[in-house]
């Protein structure tokens, strides 16, 4: 079942852009979040089929609250968005933490879309419109 996508950074703007993107492109926002802890409360609540991460949030990072997502929601979809193109390497340890794709904010706009219907699958067609 496809109950949306929860965006968590702990920056409003950064937040608007991803949710704008999204929506343009058909994909439903069910929430954000303004750092990991407060993801992992929003997550609880919306039990979203997929979870925008950011790396570096104040209270518990993009790593750590994947960690504990991946114990809670085992089917969850979880992206880790970084400024930090370095992390971009580590796909491997991040594989094993439970984070599915890395996507780096300076240029992951043109990959995000991609990216999140490769883990979903095609985007639900709004009600309304015919497929």
């Amino acid at each position: 079942m496809y109950n949306g996508i929860l965006i968590a950074d702990d920056s409003a703007t950064a937040r608007k852009v991803i949710r704008a993107y999204l929506n343009q492109r058909n994909f439903e926002v069910c929430g954000e979040a303004i750092d990991g802890v407060d993801a992992l409360e929003k997550a609880t609540e919306l039990e979203p089929a997929l979870i925008l991460l950011d790396l570096r949030m104040p209270r518990m990072n993009g790593l750590e609250a994947a960690s504990v997502l991946r114990g809670r929601m085992p089917n969850v979809r979880i992206v880790l968005l970084t400024l930090y193109d370095e992390f971009l390497s580590y796909k491997s340890l991040m594989s094993a933490i439970g984070i599915d794709e890395i996507i780096s904010k300076p240029n992951g706009f043109s990959r995000l879309a991609e990216c999140v219907r490769g883990l979903l699958g095609s985007p639900p067609v709004p009600s309304g419109s015919k497929a």
